[in-house]
């Protein structure tokens, strides 16, 4: 089934149905609100931000840590990139509900009034290999109490080590050269 409304309301009471003791989420982007809000559940939540967070974020990191330390919710910060979208709910440490899809947990992502986000069911042919991604990741995480976060480069570095990618070649015919990754700016056969 494919979910599109009241995405934070689904997550938030989806235990009651599924008898979940522990629920799981691992979003790219995740916002204080809906965080703050696991912290009325009966069950045992954490959440992993997939995203870095900045120093220039400060207050949302802040936020995450004092939602640690006063509430029975864990907020992780993933060391590297990971914008998956993953709602795992478990009983007794195994996966019995999971649902992925586009939503953020943060309040525009399951309160967006545009048909942009949405989740849905995963099959439970696939529970256990979507667990495992579930608990890499939580392995490549650092609860956000002791997270320290990064500086931005500033722009006299970034500008120093800044190639050029992406070129014009001729504006009539238009003409451009478009740099997508690979090596010798050579699109990788597999690549499609």
């Amino acid at each position: 089934m494919i979910y599109k409304s009241n995405l934070e309301e689904l997550i938030l009471n989806r235990h009651k149905n599924n008898s979940a003791d522990e629920l799981m989420i691992l979003s790219g982007y995740t916002g204080p609100s809906p965080i703050t809000k696991l912290a009325d559940l009966p069950i045992k939540t954490s959440v992993i931000h997939g995203i870095k967070v900045q120093v220039s974020q400060k207050n949302i990191l802040a936020s995450y840590q004092n939602i640690t330390e006063t509430t029975g919710v864990d907020v992780f910060i993933k060391d590297k990139y990971n914008h998956s979208k993953i709602y795992c709910w478990l009983k007794n440490k195994e996966p019995i509900d999971i649902l992925s899809g586009s939503a953020n947990f943060s309040t525009a992502g399951l309160n967006s009034t545009l048909d942009g986000e949405s989740l849905f069911d995963i099959e439970k042919s696939a529970y256990e290999k979507t667990y495992d991604y579930l608990k890499d990741a939580s392995n490549d995480s650092i609860i956000c109490t002791e997270y320290i976060a990064p500086d931005l480069p500033t722009k006299s570095s970034s500008k120093s080590k800044k190639t050029q990618l992406d070129k014009v070649l001729s504006s009539n015919p238009p003409k451009a050269e478009i740099f997508v990754g690979g090596e010798g700016r050579k699109m990788h056969p597999g690549s499609g």
